[in-house]
C-alpha cells in the first residue's frame, strides 16, 4: 500500500474463527465472528465481524461476507463458525497491518484471499441450531470432530498455498 506509512505484509500461516462475546458485556449483547490471523514473523491480529449488530457495524458485516463466502449471510456468529468450519470461506493468503504509532494493536486494512468457495446447500454445516428447534444439544465429541476435521483441512489448505507461493519465487 503506497502512501500509508506503518503498513506492513504478512503471509498468512493460519486462521482461527470462533463467536465472540465482549468482556463485561449485557446479557443479550450481540456477539461478533472473531477472525484471528496466525502470521509469519508478527504476533497474531484479530478482526471482528458483526453478524449480530445492527446499523453500520452490521453494513460492515454484510460488505466483509459475500467477499470470502458464497453461502448466504449467516445471522449469528456461530452460524459463521459453523460455516468456517466446514470450508465455506475463501483461505487468506496475506494481510496488510498498519501499526499507527504509539498504538498497542495493528490494525488490518487489507486482506488477499484465495478462491471462494463454491456454495453446496447439500452440505449443511453442524451447527448447534435449528431453524424450527432452536438450541440443540451437541456432544463434545462431535464438535471436537468437527473442529479437527475443519483444523486439518486448514493445514493442508495451507501447506498447498505455501508451496504456490513459494514456487512462484
Amino acid at each position: 500500500m503506497l502512501g500509508l506509512t506503518g503498513v506492513q505484509t504478512f503471509v498468512v500461516k493460519a486462521i482461527r474463527y470462533e463467536e465472540h462475546e465482549k468482556s463485561r458485556a449485557p446479557l443479550g449483547y450481540p456477539r461478533t465472528l472473531r477472525c484471528t490471523y496466525e502470521l509469519a514473523f508478527h504476533p497474531p491480529i484479530s478482526e471482528f465481524v458483526c453478524m449480530e449488530h445492527q446499523g453500520y457495524p452490521r453494513r460492515r458485516g454484510e460488505r466483509w461476507w459475500p467477499r470470502r463466502s458464497a453461502w448466504p449471510m449467516p445471522a449469528t456468529a456461530s452460524e459463521a463458525v459453523a460455516i468456517a468450519a466446514i470450508g465455506g470461506l475463501a483461505q487468506p493468503i496475506s494481510v496488510d497491518v498498519l501499526q499507527p504509532p504509539g498504538e498497542r494493536y495493528g490494525r488490518i486494512i487489507g486482506v488477499r484471499l484465495g478462491p471462494i468457495p463454491p456454495y453446496d446447500p447439500q452440505h449443511r454445516p453442524a451447527m448447534p441450531w435449528s431453524p424450527r428447534r432452536g438450541p440443540m444439544p451437541l456432544t463434545k465429541a462431535s464438535i471436537l470432530g468437527v473442529l479437527r476435521e475443519a483444523e486439518a483441512q486448514q493445514r493442508a489448505d495451507q501447506a498447498k498455498r505455501l508451496k504456490e507461493l513459494e514456487s512462484g519465487r
